[in-house]
């Protein structure tokens, strides 16, 4: 083929065949010529054949496997947690409005300060690359000064090392499917190849993933390629990438790494996963959470961590206000200790309740089982262990479920005085000192 009759000729600059074909823009997606079937290398359009190699040797597949010293092996190169890792593509998904990305804006600058704000371990602090496709760039410096306000961060601390790209003009796509194939934007790939190592950026978050490319998002094939790139880039910059994403709508359940909207090779590509859950006002009532710090409260679960062992235990993040210099309210994520029903009780305070239960019984009154009854079990707790009922309700119920679940306490039918059977309570296994 003469030069003049290169399909990709009008693209500049020009590269040779079997390399990533550039768009005029390295972020934008403008006039993209459509390249006739037969100038793709492949299905994707940038996959070699063997057979084009220069030197026309073709790789000398299998590899022997000659590496037994695991001494050899650098260690895994976690930024943040087991959730950002160096050369790996990790995702984070949930609803819109629920607080995901204010979540990462503090993780980001969790990672340029090195301090462990959200409570989680900076494994290496470095700097940060931000870059939001859905949000005007006002709203992000909002949240990110709302942030740095109320963990009294300066700006010296992140200066040079949180790098921001936002607003509704700005576009960045990695690829666009055309009828005749995937095709990549490969100025965006060198721009990205040359800039995230100049400025030695060590992690990279987009948000969100439906907005970085111009690909059917249910097309596994499509979305598989997409992620390649991005993972493409990450190797050769050796930084994490977080993509940002969101989950299918729900029947009211809480989603998990299934309910990622789209195709699910996305997830397949990620080597770490989480998943966001709102939790109600009411739920986290019930988890002893006191009324007036239930609301804004979300959970963080570990939905894949394929290259580490996953949560001990669920991890809470809550939306507070933080009121900034111009007078707004802007939304920032904090650390969210769970109560504890059991803080502060002992298997003493076990078997004063089971002392008050038996003497109840014997009397010929015992506590009824069922909640709307006026001598209802949680009533005698709550007097024993000198908790106020009004203000501790939930408390009171998580300790007659767990002592009912592990059977100091037990349900029993029990005649009254008519000798009509009711559901009551009754000691189950005494505790011991």
């Amino acid at each position: 083929m003469m030069p003049n009759d290169d399909p990709f000729a009008d693209l500049q600059p020009f590269v040779p065949r079997g390399t990533v074909v550039p768009f005029r823009s390295p972020v934008g997606m403008d006039e993209l010529p459509t390249p006739p079937v037969e100038a793709l290398e492949s299905s994707y359009g940038w996959v070699p054949f063997i057979d084009d190699a220069d030197d026309g040797s073709a790789p000398e597949w299998p590899t022997a496997f000659d590496m037994f010293d695991a001494t050899e092996l650098a260690p895994r190169q976690w930024i943040y947690g087991r959730h950002y890792l160096r050369r790996f593509v990790s995702v984070l998904a949930s609803a819109g409005g629920i607080g995901k990305t204010s979540l990462q804006i503090v993780e980001a600058l969790a990672i340029c300060t090195g301090r462990p704000l959200l409570g989680e371990d900076i494994n290496e602090s470095c700097p940060v690359w931000l870059i939001n496709l859905e949000d005007p760039i006002d709203e992000m410096q909002r949240r990110i000064l709302a942030a740095m306000q109320h963990y009294g961060i300066t700006p010296d601390e992140i200066r040079g090392r949180l790098f921001l790209d936002a607003g509704r003009e700005f576009r960045l796509k990695f690829a666009t499917q055309t009828k005749h194939g995937i095709i990549p934007n490969g100025a965006l790939i060198e721009h990205m190849n040359a800039k995230i190592p100049e400025r030695g950026i060590g992690a990279v978050f987009i948000d969100p993933f439906v907005a970085s490319h111009e690909v059917n998002e249910n097309d596994n094939m499509a979305i598989n390629a997409v992620v390649d790139l991005i993972r493409g880039v990450a190797d050769n910059t050796a930084c994490a990438v977080a993509l940002v994403h969101h989950i299918r709508k729900g029947n009211g359940e809480d989603a998990s790494i299934d309910s990622v909207r789209g195709a699910g090779s996305l997830i397949g590509a990620a080597r770490a996963a989480r998943v966001i859950n709102k939790v109600t006002e009411d739920d986290a009532i019930k988890l002893c959470v006191p009324a007036e710090k239930a609301r804004g409260i979300f959970r963080v679960d570990d939905g894949k961590a394929n290259l580490a062992p996953p949560a001990d235990a669920a991890t809470y993040r809550r939306m507070i206000g933080v009121q900034i210099a111009n007078g707004e309210w802007v939304g920032v994520a904090v650390q969210m200790e769970m109560p504890d029903a059991f803080d502060g009780v002992t298997t003493a305070d076990l078997l004063a309740v089971q002392n008050a239960v038996a003497r109840r019984c014997q009397d010929g009154a015992p506590p009824r089982f069922s909640e709307k009854a006026p001598d209802w079990v949680g009533y005698l707790i709550a007097e024993t262990l000198e908790i106020d009922i009004d203000e501790d309700r939930p408390k009171v119920k998580k300790l007659l479920s767990t002592w009912l679940k592990t059977g100091a306490l037990q349900k029993a039918e029990i005649e009254d005085q008519h000798r009509k059977k009711r559901p009551c309570v009754e000691v189950g296994e005494w505790a011991t000192e």
